[in-house]
């Protein structure tokens, strides 16, 4: 599909909640329209593992439909890209070296030669590499640079991280997907790094240069540290908001569907995230339906307050100690940066500002032109990523690069991704 002034593109998410499918327009400033929006339940879908394969491929033709019927567009014409959720993919660390003679000065020639010997080979065909970016380079004497081209050094380490899979567990999970196209993917993007491109604008970059942004869905975490145009660190989680529903489910005898609907409503409930302990939570109580006909239950709300505010805390603490693990913090200029349903969720930001010691807020993906509703959900911020993430991808792959600086840019992530 040629590029144009604006290309049509597909976001879908098979996630523990919900199934989306956005059709978008792009420009070439890679601002987005929405044209069609689908989304439907996941009922069939656990931390994104596909339990009942047909169950969820008519409820993906359902998703499908609805953002067809909006778009008057249809899907198979258009770029599809699939986010690829975390359980179905680990990291791997590596690193190549190039020696420079006499401190030459480094050109992004450098940087591709130091990329390739430090590219991951899997060790047979059952995995697969789906994406990389480079973490850091060092120089000379230990030096960290983030972009090293016009500095002098005797020694080029580029540290790469890739992003690997199993063959059969992505066409696995592609598969109900694929069946509704009757053709193959343009793409799978791994849900973390579509955050980055959610926040990406033409004009001035990124917009939020140094910020960890982390999206809480349903099943999965997902996180991205971002400097610059580049990651320092992506990463997920198997825990999120159906996890503290869980929890008060064993906590009060109570199907997981009624604690989902308390989590829904926590706002309306006058709940929050962060456990209170004054005489007045402790004195409210909060209804809730025991299912097949079991009539209500009444439960202090103090208590449920303490199980979601457990639950959200030791989250929060796994993302901090990969972070001190990693030594990312160092890396931070910025804040927090909540997304996904559960920074919804009342006195989310003030527990992440209490775990992690940086301001926090709530954002949504930028430069989207559609229903507020839609566009301005911090629910919806990896489609939107996704969908720009791809049209990235299309203009590298074929060679359409703008006459500024983010166009060279662009030109050496073509060298790279042509090993």
């Amino acid at each position: 599909m040629g590029s144009v002034q604006e290309s049509k593109f597909t976001g879908m998410e098979i996630g523990t909640s919900t199934i989306k499918v956005a059709i978008c327009s792009v420009d070439v400033h890679y601002r987005i329209r929405l044209l069609g929006w689908g989304e439907v339940p996941s009922i069939k879908v656990v931390k994104g593992d596909v339990k009942d394969q047909p169950f969820v491929s008519e409820q993906i033709a359902r998703a499908i439909e609805k953002a067809e019927s909006q778009a008057g567009v249809r899907v198979v014409d258009t770029n599809v890209y699939l986010l690829l959720p975390g359980g179905y993919v680990h990291l791997v660390n590596t690193s190549g070296c190039v020696e420079l003679e006499n401190e030459q000065v480094i050109t992004p020639d450098h940087l591709v030669l130091a990329n390739r010997e430090g590219r991951y080979q899997t060790k047979d065909s059952t995995s697969m590499v789906i994406q990389t970016f480079t973490k850091e380079y060092r120089l000379d004497e230990d030096r960290v640079v983030r972009t090293p081209v016009g500095l002098r050094s005797s020694i080029l380490e580029a540290h790469v991280v890739s992003i690997v899979a199993k063959q059969a567990r992505i066409d696995s999970f592609a598969h109900p997907v694929i069946e509704n196209l009757n053709r193959s993917l343009n793409d799978v993007i791994y849900t973390p790094l579509s955050l980055s491109y959610a926040l990406w604008q033409e004009e001035g970059g990124i917009a939020y240069d140094g910020c960890l942004i982390i999206d809480i869905g349903a099943g999965v975490t997902s996180y991205a540290l971002i400097i610059g145009k580049d990651l320092y660190t992506v990463g997920h989680i198997t825990v999120g908001c159906d996890h503290a529903a869980n929890d008060l489910s064993v906590a009060f005898a109570l199907p997981i569907a009624s604690t989902r609907k308390i989590l829904r409503d926590f706002q309306r409930l006058n709940c929050s995230v962060v456990a209170r302990s004054d005489e007045r939570s402790r004195s409210r109580f909060i209804s809730a339906d025991q299912g097949l006909g079991g009539g209500s239950k009444m439960l202090p709300a103090s208590s449920v307050e303490q199980i979601v505010h457990l639950r959200f805390q030791e989250l929060f603490g796994i993302i901090n100690k990969r972070m001190n693990d990693e030594e990312a913090w160092s890396q931070m200029t910025g804040g927090i940066l909540l997304c996904g349903g559960g920074a919804r969720l009342p006195g989310m930001c003030e527990l992440a500002e209490l775990m992690f010691r940086h301001p926090v807020e709530v954002v949504c993906a930028v430069d989207v032109e559609g229903p507020r509703d839609i566009v301005g959900n911090p629910a919806n911020v990896s489609v939107f990523g996704a969908i720009r993430q791809g049209r990235m991808e299309q203009d590298i792959d074929e060679q359409n690069y703008p006459g500024d600086a983010w166009g060279q840019i662009k030109k050496f992530f073509k060298s790279l991704l042509r090993w």
